[in-house]
């Protein structure tokens, strides 16, 4: 399928992108605001060494102070340290933490239960207190941590990104719904497949305005004769059969033996995206009458 006859099988299907877009979109909104809001606190830390600590220079002491901030920041990245401050505090908490210049680094606190806002502070403290109690023991610089401040905010995703995500998302699904429910049920998606299969260039193209869609294959059914043989594959609707019931009609593949008849000409109408390539085979090599095509797309 080329890039025209996919762009026109996508113009042809637009009410199931728009459904099925319309339906993500109405998901990803029910599903957002369901969604309880998120809090955040952040304490702002800097690293120091305390004066018991010997060091010729101070460049490094500023030096050593600002990889332990590094190293503490590592701690907060460990699932251990969340499942520590959880447990103290009582509530879930996602903790992480991003160095900042001079021996600073700020430590986020991600939680649903505002109220333990006071409680999951102070369990962090704590946890960092014991950390540092037990690094020291360790190491021959004695370090310490002091918090300067720390600020609260109210986190949610914002919907706009959420509708966006989604209706790109609905987008994408819907392409690759009609790709792959056209290819598993092997059905004619173009006009050149049509013709391919039947070996002849279509007579007529019904894509008119839906009234009067048919009045062209009327016309061409009274020109060619009343004994002209209409075979409508696989297309069904009973408005269909009522615009049509003036002609010789049948209908496949119910009507499969039928094209055994004797007639001389037939015309076999295709509708794309519902008429089967097996059975427009079927009609191809059973007919043995003198085939036109009609499409209506």
């Amino acid at each position: 399928m080329d890039l025209f006859a996919f762009l026109k099988l996508l113009h042809r299907q637009w009410t199931t992108i728009v459904l099925i877009t319309l339906a993500t979109l109405i998901a990803a909104f029910f599903v957002n605001s369901l969604q309880p809001p998120k809090f955040k606190s952040t304490l702002l830390y800097s690293a120091g060494i305390s004066h018991e600590t010997n060091s010729e220079k101070s460049f490094d002491v500023t030096k050593v102070a600002d990889d332990f901030a590094q190293t503490v920041t590592g701690w907060m990245r460990s699932p251990t340290f969340s499942e520590r401050v959880s447990s103290l505090s009582e509530t879930s908490v996602s903790a992480s933490a991003t160095t900042q210049a001079k021996q600073n680094f700020l430590i986020e606190l991600f939680y649903q239960d505002e109220e333990g806002k006071d409680k999951i502070i102070a369990a962090t403290k704590q946890t960092l207190e014991e950390e540092l109690k037990k690094y020291n023991q360790e190491s021959k610089f004695k370090f310490f941590l002091t918090l300067h401040g720390n600020s609260s905010s109210v986190t949610k995703k914002s919907l706009f990104f959420v509708m966006s995500a989604a209706a790109l998302g609905g987008l994408l699904l819907s392409l690759a719904w009609i790709i792959l429910s056209s290819y598993l049920k092997g059905s004619v998606t173009s006009i050149e497949e049509a013709e391919k299969i039947l070996g002849t260039k279509a007579a007529i193209i019904l894509n008119g305005p839906s009234k009067n869609k048919l009045e062209p294959l009327k016309i061409l059914l009274k020109r060619l004769g009343h004994q002209t043989l209409l075979i409508v594959a696989d297309t069904k609707g009973k408005q269909l059969k009522k615009e049509l019931s003036d002609f010789k009609t049948i209908y496949l593949p119910e009507d499969i033996a039928k094209l055994m008849k004797n007639d001389n000409k037939a015309i076999v109408l295709v509708r794309l995206d519902e008429t089967l390539t097996s059975t427009l085979r079927q009609t191809a090599s059973l007919s043995g009458k003198e085939l036109k095509l009609a499409i209506y797309e």
